[in-house]
């Protein structure tokens, strides 16, 4: 089902673009080494969300799961750079 497929990344995008928005005051307040280890270990763990949908909802865990992955990877690129 292509189009479940594309509702559960579109879903999870939004993570990527609320994550932009908040990472440059977020690495300001945390400072640089705590930002890159708690972005390190959110975007990491994320992906443990994702076996849930395998119980109920897969669209709404796989999304959730990519949006919390995708929330975190900005607070360290805009960390690190």
């Amino acid at each position: 089902k292509p189009a479940v497929v594309g509702i559960a990344l579109t879903l999870g995008s939004i993570g990527n673009v609320a994550g932009a928005a908040v990472a440059p005051r977020l690495s300001r307040r945390l400072g640089t080494g705590p930002s890159l280890v708690i972005s390190t270990l959110v975007e990491g763990s994320a992906i443990l969300l994702a076996p849930l949908g395998t119980i109920t909802a897969p669209v709404l865990f796989i999304a959730a799961a990519i949006a919390v992955r995708n929330f975190a990877n900005p607070l360290w690129n805009v960390t690190a750079a």
